[in-house]
């Protein structure tokens, strides 16, 4: 079952919720889909970016149970293997997505904006899209902002919560947008939702 609509709407449109939507797009479009490509030699080259590359296979052989010492031979070495499975989108994500084991303020607010990919994507617009708008036009454009940050923020901080210690990104808009959610359905319980009903 997938919503594609609500009725009533607000008369006029809400830009606010239009512009988080074309923001998250514009992220994806000019971030993620770029450097979905695998890391190169290039990238190597640069001392910032090969320390986030040995950052990752850290903090994945520690995700793996074996946490790498300075005098392990692989804690400066970076196996061909993992270097083919990362992408230069992942070494994005291993910085602006929020990392429960390294608070990171700016991660915050980034992280609700990068998506892992398309469905992800979509799926979070699709909600902002269909119920923002009510949820903007009752709380005004600046109270709208507000509450869509900080709802987000809370649920971020609601995993690191669960997962103190995790070093394993978070990113998307999921939070946020179950915020809106929640505004929608205890403002405006009596609107009506048309679906797309999917029969297998």
């Amino acid at each position: 079952m997938i919503p594609v609509g609500d009725y009533p709407n607000p008369r006029s449109p809400q830009w606010v919720t239009r512009i988080l939507v074309g923001l998250n797009v514009l992220v994806y479009v000019l971030v993620t889909l770029p450097l979905g490509r695998p890391v190169d030699a290039d990238d190597l080259r640069d001392p910032g970016t090969r320390e986030r590359i040995l950052d990752m296979w850290r903090v994945r052989m520690e995700a793996e149970g074996r946490k790498l010492s300075p005098d392990d031979p692989y804690y400066e070495k970076i196996p061909t293997g993992f270097l083919q499975q990362i992408s230069k989108y992942d070494l994005v994500v291993f910085r602006y997505g929020y990392k429960p084991g390294r608070p990171d303020w700016l991660a915050l607010l980034s992280c609700m904006f990068l998506h892992a990919d398309f469905l992800h994507l979509f799926s979070n617009m699709l909600m902002l899209w269909i119920f923002g708008d009510n949820v903007e036009a009752r709380l005004g454009r600046l109270g709208y902002v507000v509450a869509y940050l900080v709802t987000g923020v809370v649920a971020t901080l609601a995993f690191a919560l669960v997962a103190p210690g995790s070093l394993v990104p978070l990113v998307g808009a999921s939070g946020a947008i179950s915020g809106v959610l929640g505004f929608y359905l205890v403002w405006f319980p009596r609107n009506q939702i048309r679906v797309l009903i999917l029969y297998f």
